[in-house]
């Protein structure tokens, strides 16, 4: 009887808050910056990124900051910046 869910237990339903999606913004972009990722996974990984990142910008979580070296998305700095739940 591993893993089954008590019946007695009150079930709540998960929490998670507009931070929790910073902080794996953050997790993912210090993850690719270490190398943690293959090749072949960066496609998805990235794409997946960039959508996350521009509904937290388009949701206004965080502001859009950008990297002077090349002018591209980052989240360095996001939770000073931009989290409005830090």
């Amino acid at each position: 009887m591993i893993n089954q869910p008590n019946p007695t237990a009150p079930t709540t339903p998960p929490q998670m808050q507009m931070g929790d999606i910073v902080v794996a913004l953050e997790a993912v972009y210090l993850a690719s910056a270490r190398g943690a990722f293959r090749p072949d996974e960066f496609t998805v990984i990235g794409s997946s990124y960039e959508r996350l990142y521009a509904f937290c910008v388009a949701s206004g979580i965080i502001k859009p900051v950008v990297n002077n070296a090349n002018t591209t998305p980052s989240t360095t700095n996001m939770g000073a910046q931009g989290n409005k739940n830090a």
